[in-house]
């Protein structure tokens, strides 16, 4: 594993409050039942092991710092993944109405999650004609869903969804590469002030979602 990739993950388990020191195990060594797997797409990539019980907080903290490494992990260029990392924590701290986070990268005809902050997604990989993700990198264009539930587009990942903001991130072409998603558990949680602002950081994303494509 690269060694920066290795530093900024033995960052991420000192941020997160448990009882014991959690420790990564690579998946070369043998897992017990009481491991996390830290996986991507249905492939385990390592384990995240700790000697002391967790309540029930502290194992869905644990399980979602797990999908959140394994999707760095698999982004593929540990700088620009991490500076990637980086910046959608402090965008997702910054925004209590912010409840999922995260960046796609179009790969090819599918989405592939990179980064995010919030509970692990069962849509780590979207084919880009699908959902409103799909639609937003289609329609190149920014798309301000207020109610979930009233658009026939919406793929599910938390029931506590209520509204979803998607905002394209583009090539020098102007052509889509990834974007932005972002989940509220509010009805009509994104203003246009979201909106404009994330089209900035659109903007400032893009040399570094190139270099993941």
């Amino acid at each position: 594993m690269d060694e920066s990739l290795k530093t900024y993950i033995t960052e991420r388990l000192s941020a997160l409050k448990t009882p014991g020191k959690l420790e990564w195990i690579s998946s070369n060594e043998k897992a017990s039942q009481a491991d996390t797997p830290v996986s991507f797409a249905g492939k385990e990539l390592a384990y995240l092991r700790s000697e002391s019980p967790f309540s029930d907080e502290e194992s869905a903290s644990i399980k979602a710092l797990a999908a959140q490494l394994g999707a760095l992990i698999a982004t593929g260029n540990p700088d620009a993944a991490i500076r990637l990392d980086r910046i959608i924590e402090d965008l997702h701290d910054a925004n209590p109405h912010y409840d999922w986070t995260g960046i796609y990268v179009l790969k090819g005809e599918r989405l592939q999650l990179s980064v995010f902050r919030g509970s692990p997604s069962p849509h780590e990989i979207i084919p880009f004609a699908q959902g409103i993700c799909g639609a937003a990198v289609q329609e190149n264009q920014t798309l301000n869903i207020p109610d979930v539930a009233a658009d026939p587009r919406y793929l599910s990942c938390d029931f506590r969804t209520r509204s979803e903001i998607v905002v394209p991130i583009r090539d020098a072409s102007g052509k889509a590469i990834g974007e932005i998603d972002i989940d509220s558990h509010l009805t009509a949680a994104f203003t246009e002030r979201d909106a404009r602002q994330l089209e900035e950081l659109a903007l400032e994303l893009a040399p570094v979602v190139v270099d993941l494509i």
